[in-house]
């Protein structure tokens, strides 16, 4: 009956998905003020280029499903593979047009298995780009552009590293091209684009925020389905397709990442992702998923008791993240750093589990805690990171927890294999901050919903 189930979840997400594919960025207005934004932080003798992704086999003529060079459609919204774009602040001639911004596409085909590919006309026209070119005209005309320059930057080199076990040694993509470039254009300084493009993409436009805000109600809305479904003798998976046709059904492409469905002894797991074990009673089950919603993703956890109700030391240990985590979004503003939301989360934790018997002072609560609680979230789960301080328009995570492993000394053992984590996204306003996600956190709220029934629970024929 469970596989009965698990199929019927995964046609009706089939079905779902086709409507997700047609989904919209952000205003076309905005792709061009950022290269615009990048052509004006250049001077005359720089050029950029970045390229799509490409698409990657799977097995004999069948690909993964394509996903696109993050930096390259937050420049374009262009989600083909294939195209190259350029953006050249001193001008190049292109059919008697003086352009700062050239595309370079694989021509319009009709293919009966995949359908028909744009070509650089269409493209130049859906995305405001100044001009396009057949992709085979690239590298003449690259030559070009590139005489008198004295810097390139580079974006869209993925994967960076590909590993030959057979020759017993390591491609990195990004260094060889380089060599390649420099070995051509002698003279020529070569940099990463991530100095220009990451500033921009810290900070979320209303645009962005919206979509994100899609991807994070489409990811709520799932977690809610699967609290409801929860009960033992499920198994992860089942978890696992109850939220990831919530994702389809609430408008995503996919899941943002590997889903993390870690129950019993998996819940202590940072990022297990598995998902093969069947759940028993008495246990707790970390669910730390994320729906992508044109492009921009969730990143959101909630730890849920799988029999319906938190043991007295599972009650104590949710008890106490929620603490951690609740005392860190109160320190979210501009100016704050993801260094003292870090702190904040670990004193409070630490604090907590000495006043419980669970650590002594001065032990680190790094065996507890052994990660950051806060990263940035974007057109990535794990987005662009930077330095600073917090600012007004970026989006971060809070997802403190507690892991006590079945091994761990100095616990009681009703305290052992319990794993808790609890995460939202946190938008940072001009005056604080606005969480974003919002599936049942507390522990009455969980215990709850989780009498009620969710689609797991309806045997289907």
């Amino acid at each position: 009956m469970k596989n009965t189930r698990l199929l019927f979840f995964i046609l009706l997400a089939y079905c779902t998905n086709a409507a997700t594919q047609t989904v919209a960025g952000v205003d076309p207005q905005e792709y061009r003020a950022r290269r615009q934004q990048l052509l004006t932080a250049m001077d005359s003798s720089e050029v950029l280029v970045v390229r799509a992704a490409a698409s990657v086999a799977r097995a004999g003529d069948v690909n993964y499903p394509y996903h696109q060079d993050e930096d390259f459609y937050y420049l374009t919204g262009c989600r083909e593979p294939g195209v190259v774009l350029l953006l050249v602040p001193a001008g190049f001639a292109v059919e008697g047009q003086t352009v700062h911004e050239l595309l370079f596409a694989p021509p319009s085909r009709t293919n009966a298995y995949t359908g028909i590919t744009p070509g650089p006309d269409k493209l130049r026209g859906e995305l405001g780009i100044e001009a396009a070119l057949p992709d085979s005209r690239f590298q003449s005309l690259f030559g070009q552009i590139l005489e008198g320059k004295h810097l390139l930057y580079l974006a869209g080199l993925s994967p960076s590293f590909i590993n030959d076990p057979i020759a017993g040694k390591g491609y990195f993509l990004d260094r060889d091209s380089k060599k390649v470039l420099k070995d051509k254009y002698p003279g020529l300084q070569i940099k990463s684009a991530a100095s220009l493009i990451m500033p921009l993409r810290l900070i979320k436009s209303a645009g962005e925020v919206a979509l994100m805000q899609k991807a994070i109600d489409a990811t709520d809305a799932a977690l809610r389905e699967a609290i409801k479904s929860c009960e033992p003798g499920l198994y992860e998976y089942e978890l696992q397709a109850v939220i990831e046709y919530g994702f389809l059904r609430g408008g995503c492409a996919a899941a943002a990442f590997s889903s993390i469905i870690g129950s019993g002894p998996n819940s202590v797991i940072l990022h297990y992702d598995t998902n093969e074990r069947r759940m028993e009673a008495g246990e707790t089950v970390v669910m730390d998923v994320g729906g992508e919603y044109a492009g921009y993703c969730a990143d959101v956890t909630r730890t849920i008791p799988v029999g319906g109700r938190f043991t007295p030391e599972q009650k104590t240990i949710y008890n106490l993240v929620l603490a951690a985590h609740d005392s860190a979004i109160a320190m979210i503003r501009p100016g704050a750093t993801i260094a003292d939301l870090n702190k904040k989360a670990a004193a409070v934790i630490g604090s907590g589990l000495i006043r419980l018997g669970l650590m002594k002072a001065g032990e680190e609560v790094a065996k507890f805690l052994p990660h950051g609680i806060s990263h940035q979230l974007g057109l990535e789960a794990h987005d662009v990171e930077g330095n600073g301080p917090l600012a007004p328009g970026m989006v971060i995570t809070i997802e403190p927890g507690i892991y006590i492993g079945a091994a761990m000394t100095g616990v009681p053992a009703a305290y052992r294999t319990i794993g808790i984590r609890i995460e939202d996204d946190v938008l940072v306003t001009p005056d604080g901050r606005r969480v974003l996600s919002n599936a049942p956190r507390s522990i009455v709220e969980i215990e709850k919903l989780m009498k009620k029934k969710g689609i797991a629970n309806h045997p289907i024929g």
